[in-house]
């Protein structure tokens, strides 16, 4: 059963229409649904720092680091600053951390400096006269019904040449294709300068890339549809 979902999964990713044909015939999965609030007062969310998130924040914040010295850095869906505690070892200019949930951001507020700021916002409506260098959305993006409009308002916030990072790990073959759908959605207006595939060894296997911001097509960016759930 396994080496068929493997292998209708690989295929999806070279035939578009094939992708298409898997998601529609495959039932809706369950709304991830719940108060953020309460799920990261309640520890919820605690397994962010296991050791199996390990590889892949190192890989982000690496690509940070060596694309954009001490860069100006937007974490959308900071959460309570895993990526950010790699970040600040490795250096910055400034970093702005946004998360939607109040009980995640004041979790990490102790960290604030001149530097350093967490703000409690939705990322789809984030607005700021800072420019940033980077913009990562680090396993975020698939929680917005509409994934490239949320890339397309974000686009400006960056500064000149500014890219973003990108992370979305695969939970079960449903979830995989629908996240193909994203990948391709997104390499068909974005330029995707970099990409890494990671296996934390627990069973999701999850994807890296690093996006440029090239004028995205109207088709990309008006005509997506929604993927995965929406708590967002």
């Amino acid at each position: 059963m396994w080496r068929t979902k493997y292998a209708l999964l690989a295929a999806s990713t070279r035939w578009p229409l094939l992708l298409n044909v898997l998601v529609r015939l495959l039932p809706p999965g369950d709304a991830l649904a719940g108060d953020w609030d309460t799920e990261y007062a309640s520890g919820g969310w605690d397994w962010l720092a296991d050791l199996g998130q390990v590889p892949h924040n190192f890989v982000i914040a690496g690509y940070c680091s060596r694309l954009r010295p001490q860069a100006a850095i937007l974490d959308v869906g900071c959460g309570e600053g895993t990526l950010h505690a790699i970040l600040r070892q490795l250096g910055y200019r400034l970093y702005v951390g946004i998360d939607i949930s109040a009980a995640a951001v004041e979790r990490v507020a102790a960290r604030t400096d001149e530097r350093t700021r967490f703000l409690v916002v939705d990322g789809e409506r984030f607005e700021t006269n800072d420019r940033f260098d980077i913009i990562v959305l680090n396993e975020v993006l698939y929680y917005s019904r509409q994934p490239l409009r949320v890339i397309a308002h974000l686009s400006t916030l960056l500064a000149p040449d500014g890219l973003f990072i990108i992370s979305m790990c695969q939970a079960g073959f449903r979830d995989a294709l629908r996240k193909q759908l994203i990948w391709r959605d997104i390499g068909a207006g974005y330029q995707v300068l970099k990409q890494i595939s990671l296996d934390d060894g627990g069973g999701l296997p999850r994807i890296i890339k690093v996006i440029h911001p090239r004028e995205p097509a109207v088709s990309a960016v008006h005509g997506n549809r929604p993927h995965g759930d929406s708590r967002r």
